[in-house]
Formats: structure tokens, C-alpha cells, sequence
């Protein structure tokens, strides 16, 4: 987890950044951002990239932008539309009272 400073804020992602998840076409998933210290109103900006298996890099596939509620927590609702390796990462800080901070990316495989 990067933090940033004044005050120190933490991103933290639902899913762990150590294991490559895997999903199925057209089944929901939830991805939640908890951010610290806890406080309403907070932006965080969803990220999703797709891996380019022809360039050989990641793209950006969308984003997405909520505010977190009372207990610190901001989700979106992801369906995978394609097969595909995709990952996630979220980040915080539209307010002046938080700087930047980001999350790891967590990393899906999607499968039929």
C-alpha cells in the first residue's frame, strides 16, 4: 500500500495483490476501495486496464469515480465483457484534505 502525506492516507483494494484473481464472463464483480483514515466524502478513481497481448502492454479499458461512505469504503460493480488478462488499481485524494494515494494493482484473468 503507498501512503501519501498531510494527512497520511492509505488506498487499500477488496482483493489481494499477490494472486492473479480469476473471473467468468458476465458474472459481477465486486471491487471495493477502503481508504484511511476513514472519512465521507472522500473521491476514488477506479482504474481498469487490459493487457495488449499484440502490443505487449497494458491499455486503459475505463474508470470509473465514487466517494466513500461513513465507514471509509467506496465499490464499483465490474462484469468482464471479454477474455482477457485485466487489472484493477484505485486512488484517492480529491479533496484538499487528502494528498494522492494509491492502491496496488490487483490483476484478474477472465475466462469464458
Amino acid at each position: 500500500v503507498q501512503t501519501c502525506a498531510l494527512p497520511i492516507c492509505a488506498v487499500r483494494l477488496s482483493w489481494s495483490s499477490s494472486t492473479v484473481h480469476t473471473a467468468r464472463l458476465g458474472t459481477s464483480v465486486p471491487i471495493f476501495a477502503s481508504v484511511g483514515p476513514i472519512d465521507r466524502g472522500v473521491g476514488v478513481a477506479f482504474r481498469l486496464e487490459r493487457w495488449n497481448i499484440v502490443t505487449r502492454s497494458w491499455r486503459l479499458a475505463g474508470t470509473l469515480a465514487r466517494h466513500t461512505d461513513a465507514t471509509g469504503r467506496a465499490g464499483v460493480s465490474w462484469t468482464p465483457s471479454g477474455p482477457g488478462l485485466y487489472r484493477w488499481r484505485a486512488t484517492a485524494g480529491w479533496t484538499p484534505d487528502y494528498s494522492t494515494g494509491s492502491s496496488p494493482w490487483v490483476r484478474w484473468s477472465v475466462g469464458r
